[in-house]
């Protein structure tokens, strides 16, 4: 029986393409770079190897963990505030690569932010911004209700002209609005590691190893209830052995949903390899909608550009 669940653990990986070889195991190494670590930090973000935990901690307090996804993004919700005062150490491991730790201290309040450059004054950009600027407001305070046709204000060029300029307008803030729709979708998408976390759980984890740590905690809860007898629980002496006890018990708990979830994505290995080729190709559908209302956008603000020019 345990040679069989080996090969076939080995065989699921393989059939995944994630294992490799003992001596890229021994020369590759999971690594990542963290943004936002700073003191008015909710979130930290940035990029790691895909699949990768990184941890954040200090002494023995774990302030962020988390798992980055498919494509290498990372965002860890911080458990407490960081401080300017310390120093933070960061783990990234991932199975079959060499782990990385390094250390990391938080930057007081917020990133600074870059000031752009003055531009030159031009008195027909003020006027267009301006124009730009009242159309945006007339779409603000319509939002949710249909729009009102705004009216070109009055200016250098004829009224048709400016009729025109804000119709291509009009047009290029709708694409801009279907845009934002598209990205949310996507980000949706990117969000969604149910399917990635169910097959690197399949191939961080063989069903000797889990049947293993479910044999370890159960041998260790026994050991714990006859030390509770032995101790004189009944007299509610040994509050200790208490606590040790329902944390082993939490341990056996979730070593068998380990192996209860292995044997479940084990029989829907298909399924989700499915899931995650309708996904990708969701996406890219998504993606190529998006390039088709940027580039009629671009052909609108040409098209816009070119009357004010005439």
């Amino acid at each position: 029986m345990k040679r069989f669940a080996m090969i076939s653990g080995l065989v699921l990986v393989a059939s995944l393409g994630m294992a490799s070889s003992a001596q890229a195991r021994s020369t590759k190494q999971a690594k990542a770079s963290l943004y936002h670590f700073t003191e008015a930090a909710h979130y930290i973000t940035g990029k790691a190897t895909p699949g990768a935990t990184v941890k954040v901690s200090r002494q023995k307090f774990v302030y962020a963990v988390g798992k980055a996804r498919h494509n290498g993004r990372l965002r860890l919700k911080l458990r407490d505030q960081l401080s300017a005062k310390w120093h933070y150490t960061v783990t990234v491991t991932k199975r079959g690569l060499r782990p990385q730790k390094f250390v990391l201290g938080a930057t007081i309040g917020s990133l600074p932010t870059i000031k752009a450059q003055e531009p030159a004054p031009n008195p027909q950009i003020d006027q267009l911004n301006n124009q730009i600027r009242d159309l945006q407001n007339q779409i603000a305070s319509t939002k949710g209700t249909q729009p009102a046709t705004p009216q070109a204000p009055a200016g250098q060029y004829s009224q048709a002209t400016m009729d025109q300029w804000l119709d291509y307008q009009r047009q290029m803030d709708d694409i801009t609005n279907q845009m934002n729709q598209i990205g949310e979708q996507q980000e949706a998408l990117e969000n969604d590691t149910r399917l990635s976390d169910d097959l690197d759980f399949l191939s961080n984890h063989t069903e000797s190893e889990l049947r293993a740590n479910i044999k370890k905690y159960s041998d260790e809860l026994d050991s714990l209830e006859a030390r509770k007898d032995a101790d004189g629980y009944d007299q509610g002496h040994n509050y200790n052995t208490l606590s040790q006890i329902k944390f082993a018990q939490e341990d056996l708990n979730a070593a068998r949903n380990d192996l209860s979830r292995f044997h479940q994505i084990t029989r829907d290995y298909d399924k989700i390899k499915s899931e995650m080729a309708a996904q990708r190709a969701q996406f890219q559908d998504l993606s190529n909608r998006a390039e088709a209302l940027a580039a009629k956008k671009d052909a609108l603000s040409k098209s816009q550009a070119q009357l004010l020019a005439k």
